[in-house]
């Protein structure tokens, strides 16, 4: 059971069919990176397209490159090192519905997707819309049925990103991935089935918890992504926007 149909990612993966194609990772990693990674896989093998992952470093047997979903693009940093290295093999790049923080230069042999229009802003005309790649993530439907346990699960961010790391000191609340490896994604939908009413500013946490049909509450990061994600895609999904955890409350 998916949140959106894999045809609204055809456009993405329509020009990749007949070709091998080699999937550069992202080098940070959080259980979102790990949802999105293995949503790239699923939608592949469902519509068509030969995708391998590549050794580091190693872009031989393939035409062309495929850059992972998600991320913060345009940041100094390991994921920022490995695009560099795959753009200097000279074959053709598509970069994966993702957020910018400041322009990237690319090359125009790059084709890109933003997953939010804020991010489009930054690469008009060359940028075009599609999903987030989490929102096509197959999960098992019965977790839906599972009664939550608790009432109210605060989740806020405690990273580069955070914005409201030091509210609600007296709630019971933790970060988003505490306790959680980066590769458990069934860790995470256990998380999120705990509650009836989720507020968080960890992006795949909410989309998590609309996976488990819970009433999900999104605040916004430190730049554009959230509240550009809700826009596009979240707010027809049933998730609600709260500018603080306060006014979420």
């Amino acid at each position: 059971m998916r949140l959106l149909d894999p045809q609204m990612y055809e456009p993405v993966f329509a020009p990749l069919r007949g070709k091998k194609i080699g999937y550069v990772r992202n080098a940070s990693g959080n259980v979102g990176d790990t949802i999105q990674e293995r949503a790239v896989f699923q939608l592949a093998g469902l519509l068509g397209v030969q995708l391998r992952r590549l050794k580091s470093g190693r872009y031989d047997g393939v035409d062309e490159l495929v850059c992972h979903g998600g991320g913060n693009m345009g940041l100094p940093g390991p994921s920022m090192r490995r695009r560099k290295a795959a753009l200097a093999s000279g074959l053709p790049m598509t970069i994966f519905p993702n957020s910018w923080r400041a322009p990237e230069p690319l090359p125009e042999r790059v084709k890109l997707w933003a997953r939010e229009r804020k991010s489009i802003e930054l690469y008009e005309p060359r940028a075009r819309l599609a999903p987030d790649l989490g929102l096509a993530f197959d999960f098992d439907p019965s977790w839906r049925e599972r009664k939550p346990t608790e009432g109210v699960g605060v989740y806020l961010r405690n990273d580069k990103e955070a914005r409201f790391a030091d509210a609600l000191p007296d709630t019971n609340r933790g970060p988003a991935f505490s306790g959680i490896e980066p590769r458990d994604v069934a860790g995470y939908f256990l998380r999120a089935l705990r509650y009836t009413k989720i507020i968080t500013d960890a992006l795949h946490f909410a989309v998590v918890g609309l996976m488990m049909a819970r009433e999900v509450y999104l605040l916004p990061g430190q730049y554009t992504k959230n509240v550009g994600m809700h826009e596009a895609w979240l707010r027809d999904l049933g998730c609600r926007w709260a500018e603080s955890p306060e006014d979420a409350l």
